[in-house]
């Protein structure tokens, strides 16, 4: 992998997927709340819904079950139930997040964070972590106008800290979260995960997971080659 990462002058971290593993939380909470609704969400309905924002999922929903579906009425309920699993279960930050992040600051790199989940989700998950403390900018979809796939979440992480586009280095696990970066004019993207093959071709670059684009990372500010 290209040295990118080591090179930046800030690097923008998504949330959910890449710094926690989030999404069974958000899936009971969507199954609970669609329940109470009078609907059921198929493992495949949800596939739809996954990773997008909340305006898009409800009219993906209202789409699968037609017109008769509760938008407003199912989202409040779906924002409700994750709050609690949310104060129950709190996800756990991914090995290697913490050890990339403290690699990122002791070089004088900017850390950031930019995500389509709200802001008292996303405290709730930094500090009960124990690293709330350690980004420069935090951007949540409280922040914006629109969020991701728009460009709006990154482009105002790049604003505040007052970074040009060529100079940051994203790293995300969906495809939505691709096209937000993307579409704020940041080439510099690494995916982790199980990528959607779409982004292929597009100048992306590919990490198994974020333990091991730690390890990349933390090597090759050494000179050693490390392949993920």
């Amino acid at each position: 992998m290209v040295n990118i990462i080591n090179k930046a002058k800030v690097v923008i971290f998504d949330l959910d997927g890449t710094i926690v593993n989030s999404e069974h939380i958000y899936k009971r909470a969507a199954l609970r709340a669609a329940g109470e609704c009078g609907y059921v969400i198929t493992d495949y309905i949800y596939s739809l819904i996954e990773n997008k924002s909340d305006e898009d999922a409800s009219k993906i929903l209202s789409n699968e079950f037609k017109n008769h579906f509760p938008r407003i009425k199912f989202l409040n309920k779906w924002k409700n139930h994750t709050r609690l699993l949310m104060n129950s279960e709190t996800p756990v930050v991914l090995n290697g997040v913490k050890e990339l992040i403290y690699h990122l600051r002791m070089n004088s790199i900017f850390v950031a964070l930019a995500t389509s989940n709200s802001r008292e989700n996303t405290d709730l998950i930094l500090k009960e972590n124990n690293i709330d403390q350690l980004f420069d900018c935090i951007v949540t979809k409280n922040d914006v106008a629109n969020s991701k796939p728009y460009p709006d979440t990154y482009t105002r992480v790049l604003m505040e800290l007052g970074i040009q586009k060529q100079d940051a280095v994203v790293i995300e696990d969906s495809l939505d979260g691709f096209n937000s970066a993307y579409r704020a004019g940041i080439k510099n993207i690494v995916m982790v995960g199980n990528v959607d093959y779409s982004v292929i071709g597009r100048n992306v670059k590919l990490a198994h997971d974020i333990e091991t684009l730690a390890k990349s990372t933390m090597l090759l500010a050494n000179n050693i080659e490390y392949r993920i």
